[in-house]
């Protein structure tokens, strides 16, 4: 009989484990994310201040305010396409895992599978042995009877014809 290579394969704790641990690892990005904002929100704060400074007209604060306003769409349009793409991989990693959890319960079910006909091969062959070890000693014993008796007729035969 070949024996087959089994391959490490993941378990469905496995797949629990690295759904709790991308949990983790978004909610560590979103903390991060929070205060680079916060960060930035200080800096910003600071620019208007030297700016309110720098600059004396109306004009020109009307312009540093245009051009901060494009500058905050801009990073919008960033952080929107980085939702985005990390939308798509966190979709990714979730069929992938449901692929997996696929695989693992069909190899789950083979070798229960297995597991249970070699159960039941098990089983019959002991029932078999088992039956045979209640009726073995009585044929023995019968056939023990039925040659003492043959060597009982043998000798009287022989007894006959001398």
């Amino acid at each position: 009989m070949m024996k087959k290579k089994v391959c490490a394969t993941a378990t469905k704790d496995d797949l629990l484990e690295l759904g709790t641990a991308m949990k983790a690892d978004l909610l560590e990005l979103g903390t991060a994310m929070k205060a680079d904002l916060s960060n930035f929100s200080e800096e910003v704060k600071s620019e208007f201040k030297s700016v309110r400074a720098e600059m004396s007209t109306k004009a020109d604060l009307s312009n540093f305010r245009e051009e901060v306003k494009s500058e905050f769409k801009s990073v919008r349009a960033e952080m929107a396409s980085g939702h985005g793409r990390l939308a798509l991989q966190i979709e990714r990693q979730q069929n992938d895992a449901r692929a997996s959890e696929g695989r693992l319960m069909h190899k789950m079910s083979a070798l229960n599978s297995q597991v249970v006909d070699r159960l039941e091969f098990f089983t019959g062959r002991m029932e078999t042995i088992w039956r045979e070890s209640r009726t073995l000693p009585h044929v023995i014993d019968e056939q023990g009877k039925k040659l003492g008796d043959h060597e009982v007729r043998i000798k009287s035969l022989e007894g006959r014809t001398l």
